[in-house]
């Protein structure tokens, strides 16, 4: 894709990926809202981007490039500021790190643990169910007394 990129005048696309690297690469772009814009289109990412057009944009060859506060929002920078492999490096450098702790360890927080465990073991029907099921015995048990 880089390789074709460079030597583009523009790109086009109705949803792709593909656009992030033209504008990383500074390559004028034009994403076609004719078509919808939505998640399944792929293209719900580029609102407010300033690369939304149509056909008729296509027609008339009016690319456009990112809006510089979406780019800022979407983290793509400047190369200058491209010091994650740096960063890694000292962090791998720095040895190795105490494990991490979780927020909820303790006994304190035993209760939490279950919860968070049931909403990833237990379907959600489920626990509706069984929530349900919960209030109609206590009214019940409240009506006896």
């Amino acid at each position: 894709m880089r390789e074709h990129l460079e030597q583009a005048a523009g790109f086009v696309t109705v949803g792709s990926t593909a656009a992030l690297e033209a504008i990383a690469m500074g390559v004028p772009s034009l994403v076609l809202s004719d078509f919808g814009v939505s998640a399944e289109m792929i293209n719900l990412v580029f609102e407010g981007s300033g690369l939304l057009g149509t056909l008729d944009d296509l027609a008339q060859g009016r690319f456009r490039t990112a809006s510089p506060a979406w780019c800022a929002a979407s983290y793509f920078h400047p190369a200058e500021r491209d010091d994650w492999a740096r960063r890694l490096a000292e962090l791998v450098a720095s040895g190795p790190r105490p494990p991490a702790v979780s927020l909820l360890d303790g006994p304190a927080h035993a209760a939490a643990r279950r919860r968070a465990r049931l909403r990833v073991e237990v379907p959600p029907t489920m626990l509706r169910a069984g929530h349900r099921a919960k209030r109609r015995v206590r009214r019940s048990l409240e009506a006896l007394t």
